[in-house]
């Protein structure tokens, strides 16, 4: 597993051993301060992928209503 200098998101503190594991072909990291497990910024999808991912998942209960008020509706 290759080595990459970069910055643990939550706490700063930098990251500069070998990724812990690979899944799905990204490299994880555990930061040595907080523990923190992330990937490295450059295996983040970028923007108009990560638009597109959004819109193409389907979440129980998402769009303009609330789910609570369709659950107690129904109860009624």
């Amino acid at each position: 597993m290759e080595s990459d200098d970069h910055f643990c998101p939550l706490c700063l503190s930098p990251i500069k051993h070998e990724a812990d594991f690979v899944f799905k072909g990204r490299n994880f990291y555990r930061c040595d301060e907080c523990h923190l497990l992330s990937v490295c910024p450059d295996a983040l999808p970028d923007a108009q992928t990560e638009k597109n991912r959004y819109l193409n998942h389907q979440n129980y209960g998402c769009g303009p209503a609330p789910v609570l008020v369709d659950l107690l509706k129904r109860r009624i």
